[in-house]
């Protein structure tokens, strides 16, 4: 058996290994001091049986001497004999698969042409494609693009040589463009194959792309993006229009529960009852009340702002995974969607829908404003319902 270091941080590897090396007295120095920076490495373990491959994390630390202790953050373990993948405790395939741990046993598999493929096509390997790929049963791009959509995507109409080329060509960072999302419009297009390859002649700004997606969801029916850009609108006004039928058969009164005050602009309202949420879509004839259980789960809220004669619809969620650490970490939310009547511009004036959009913006970046999002949120994740009833009533009362 086996123990080699496949990546890790030189500069600190060298710094660890001077830590171990030094006298007790130097040691305590400089674990008690926070003089040696922890850092995570990757390594690979082998035995007759079993090809482990991990990333640990590695910190000083102080006892009776200095000593290094690891901690395990991810890893994988591939079975020779039975063939088997098993990801180390129930971390998600995801997150070995965005750990880069798989890169390493597909060069020792001799399986090199999977991480020279586009990273779109990248993203779409699962558990059990991999395990395919380890045993040698798929070879190339194309095969591994027809067993994708064979066993993830189900979608007979779409040709896997359209599929490939699509992600091959198209940048993967665009919203759209990640195999999940381009999987949702492509179940509820009439055209799958036309949408993979006419994709950038649609003219339709992206959120209302998707908002329709969701409405072909609730329906049950497929739509066809082949249309012009008029009849698409026309077609997802309808669909709207459907749907307020069916929510106004169907709504509930409900009321979300706010922890805190988010200090609104005179004028402004935070949405968060039902039917106050079904009439701003109906008054605007657009399609927000399809977003209520967004709401209820204290992620995603909506603003109703002032603007002219009429009012402003903006959606407030949080920041995109695929953004800058920095900004993700200094504004965990962030403006979504921001339209006026129909789904339009704020304004017809473009400078008072500009200002309007930046005034939102600047507000929602409000330390303040952030704080309270994330007190939202974090009902949400640590607190039942009682519990977060009772939060907000102790802040009522100043408990």
């Amino acid at each position: 058996m086996s123990k080699t270091i496949i990546n890790t941080d030189v500069a600190m590897h060298s710094k660890m290994e001077d830590f171990k090396n030094a006298s007790v007295e130097k040691q305590r120095f400089l674990a008690f001091g926070d003089k040696v920076p922890s850092f995570n490495q990757s390594s690979k373990y082998e035995t007759e049986e079993k090809l482990s491959y991990f990333t640990e994390e590695l910190r000083a630390r102080f006892g009776t001497k200095g000593f290094v202790q690891r901690t395990t953050k991810q890893g994988f373990t591939f079975n020779k004999k039975t063939r088997k993948l098993s990801i180390w405790f129930g971390t998600s395939f995801n997150k070995i698969n965005g750990g880069g741990l798989i890169s390493h046993i597909l060069k020792d598999c001799k399986q090199e042409w999977f991480t020279n493929m586009s990273p779109g096509l990248q993203a779409c390997l699962t558990r059990a494609l991999l395990e395919r790929i380890i045993k040698g049963r798929i070879t190339n791009p194309r095969d591994f693009v027809k067993a994708y959509l064979k066993s993830s995507v189900r979608i007979p109409e779409i040709s896997p040589g359209v599929y490939y080329d699509f992600f091959k060509k198209t940048d993967y960072y665009s919203r759209r463009s990640t195999p999940g999302a381009m999987n949702q419009i492509l179940r509820y297009a009439k055209n799958p194959d036309w949408v993979l390859q006419n994709y950038s002649k649609i003219e339709i700004d992206e959120y209302m792309m998707l908002d329709i997606v969701k409405e072909c969801k609730i329906l049950d029916v497929k739509f066809d993006w082949s249309w012009s850009k008029a009849r698409i609108n026309e077609e997802h006004t309808k669909m709207s229009r459907q749907l307020r039928a069916l929510e106004f058969e169907f709504i509930e009164n409900n009321t979300i529960e706010y922890f805190g005050d988010p200090q609104l602009p005179e004028g402004w309202e935070l949405i968060n009852n039902q039917k106050r949420l079904f009439m701003e879509g109906s008054n605007q004839d657009h399609c927000v009340y399809s977003y209520w259980g967004n709401i209820e789960q204290r992620n995603y809220f909506i603003l109703s702002v002032p603007q002219g004669k009429g009012r402003v619809t903006a959606a407030i969620n949080k920041t995109p995974q695929w953004s800058d650490t920095n900004l993700i970490e200094k504004n965990p939310f962030t403006m979504g969607q921001c339209f006026g009547l129909r789904n339009d511009n704020c304004s017809d004036d473009l400078k008072a829908s500009i200002e309007t959009k930046d005034s939102i913006k600047s507000w929602i970046e409000r330390p303040e404003t952030q704080k309270f999002f994330k007190e939202q949120a974090n009902i949400t994740n640590v607190y039942g319902e009682k519990e977060q009833k009772a939060l907000v009533e102790m802040a009522e009362i100043g408990i």
